[in-house]
C-alpha cells in the first residue's frame, strides 16, 4: 500500500505540472473552459437533456435517463472507494514537494474549481462519457433508418459521429484539468469507465440492457430500492471504519480561495439523493413497453414543454429551504423523483419501429380486410 501511495503521488505530481502548463498555454480562459466542462454536468442531463429527449424519441430518453442515474452512482461509489483528492486541495497537502527540496506550486482556481467529491473518477469525464455515447448511437442509427438500402457513406459518417465524440470527451478532460477540478489520469479513468458502462445499459446484446427493458414495476422498484439501500449501507460502513464521508467537503472548505464557490450540489451525498429520487421516479412510471405506446405530442410543443420544466425544476430548487438538512434533501429527493414520471406519463411518442406493435398493427389490418367485402374494400383503397 505504501508504494500505491507513493506512484500515486508521484502520478499527482506529474498531473499537476500538466495543469499548470495547460493554464499557462490559455491565460483568461475561464469562460471558455467552464462552458466546456458544464457540458458534463450531470444536473442538466436530469432537468433539460432527458425532458428534450423525449419529445424527439421516448427510448432515447429513457436510454439516457438510466445510463445517468447508474453511472453517477457508480461514480460515487467509486470516489468514496479510491478517496483520491482534487489537485487544488491535494498541492497544499501533500509533503511530496518537501521531498524534492523545491517549493510546492501555485495553481490557479476559477469560479468551477471548488467541488467538494473526492477526485477519482472524474464525474464530468464519466457522464459525459456516457450520455455522448447514447447520442451518437442514436444519431447513427436515425441516420441509418432514413433508407432500406445500406448507403455507400455509412461508414464515413460513422466514423465522423464517432470523431466528434471523442474530440469532445478530449475538451472536456482538459477543460477539468484547466480548472484544476482534476488530475489527468482521473479524467482517463472516468471516460474508460463511462464508455464500456454505457453499452452495457443500451446495448440489445447486453443481457443487462435487456433486463431493464423488460422489467416491470415490481423488479425496478427492487432496483431502486437497492441502489438506496446500498447507498445507504456504503455511507455508514465508512463511518463505522472510522473514515468521515465527508472529508473531502472539509477539504474543499479549507482550500477553496472563495467560499462562495462551494455548492451543495457538487456533494456525494446531495448526487446520492438525486440518484435515488429519480431511479423511483423512474420505476414508478415503468413498465417501459407500455410507455413506448401513449399518446403523441409534436416535437416543438414537447421541446417548449421540457423548456418550461426545466425552468419550474429550477425555481423550486431555489426555493427549497436549507435550513433543515432533512427538508432540504427530502424537498430534492420528491422533486428529482417527479421529473421522470412526468416524462414518461406527458412527453411520450408511439414507437413506429416497435416490431411487436407494427406486427399487431398488421395483424389487425389483414383482419379487417379479410372480414370486408369486396366492394367495401375497393372502396377503402379508391
Amino acid at each position: 500500500m505504501a508504494i500505491f501511495g507513493d506512484a500515486l503521488e508521484e502520478v499527482n505530481r506529474v498531473g499537476v505540472s500538466c495543469i499548470i502548463t495547460l493554464q499557462n498555454l490559455f491565460p483568461g480562459c475561464d469562460e471558455l473552459f467552464h462552458a466546456i466542462t458544464e457540458l458534463g454536468n450531470s444536473a442538466h442531463s436530469f432537468s433539460l437533456l432527458v425532458p428534450l429527449a423525449a419529445a424527439l424519441d421516448l427510448q432515447l430518453s429513457c436510454d439516457l435517463l438510466v445510463v445517468c442515474l447508474v453511472g453517477e452512482w457508480l461514480n460515487i461509489l467509486m470516489k468514496w472507494t479510491f478517496m483520491e483528492g482534487r489537485p487544488y486541495w491535494w498541492v497544499k497537502e501533500t509533503d511530496i514537494y518537501e521531498t524534492y527540496g523545491i517549493t510546492a506550486p501555485v495553481i490557479q482556481q476559477t469560479s468551477h474549481t471548488c467541488e467538494t467529491g473526492a477526485g477519482s473518477p472524474s464525474g464530468h469525464c464519466m457522464h459525459a462519457a456516457v450520455v455522448g455515447f447514447v447520442l451518437a448511437k442514436w444519431i447513427i442509427a436515425k441516420y441509418e433508418s432514413r433508407s432500406r438500402f445500406p448507403r455507400p457513406n455509412a461508414p464515413y459518417y460513422r466514423r465522423f459521429i464517432w470523431s466528434v465524440y471523442a474530440v469532445i470527451l478530449l475538451l472536456i478532460g482538459l477543460s477539468r484539468m484547466y480548472i484544476a477540478a482534476h488530475f489527468p489520469h482521473q479524467c482517463v479513468l472516468g471516460a474508460a469507465i463511462g464508455i464500456p458502462l454505457a453499452w452495457a445499459l443500451t446495448s440489445e446484446n447486453s443481457s443487462l440492457c435487456r433486463w431493464w427493458k423488460n422489467s416491470g414495476r415490481a423488479h425496478l422498484m427492487f432496483a431502486a430500492s437497492a441502489i438506496a439501500t446500498l447507498s445507504c449501507a456504503a455511507y455508514w460502513l465508512q463511518r463505522a471504519l472510522g473514515v468521515d464521508p465527508q472529508w473531502s467537503v472539509k477539504l474543499a472548505f479549507k482550500w477553496c480561495q472563495s467560499h462562495r464557490n462551494l455548492h451543495v450540489s457538487t456533494t456525494n451525498v446531495f448526487a446520492l439523493v438525486r440518484v435515488c429520487g429519480s431511479a423511483f421516479g423512474f420505476a414508478i412510471a415503468c413498465p417501459y413497453s407500455k410507455r413506448l405506446v401513449n399518446k403523441r405530442l409534436s416535437i416543438p410543443f414537447g421541446m417548449l414543454l421540457a423548456l418550461l420544466l426545466n425552468v419550474a425544476v429550477r425555481s423550486v430548487q431555489k426555493s427549497i429551504p436549507t435550513a433543515n438538512v432533512y427538508t432540504f434533501y427530502s424537498a430534492h429527493f420528491f422533486l428529482h423523483a417527479g421529473l421522470p414520471l412526468l416524462v414518461l406519463l406527458y412527453f411520450p411518442k408511439p414507437n413506429t419501429n416497435n416490431p411487436e406493435r407494427s406486427a399487431s398493427s398488421l395483424s389487425s389490418s389483414s383482419d379487417a380486410n379479410r372480414r370486408a367485402s369486396p366492394r367495401e374494400t375497393r372502396a377503402k383503397y379508391d
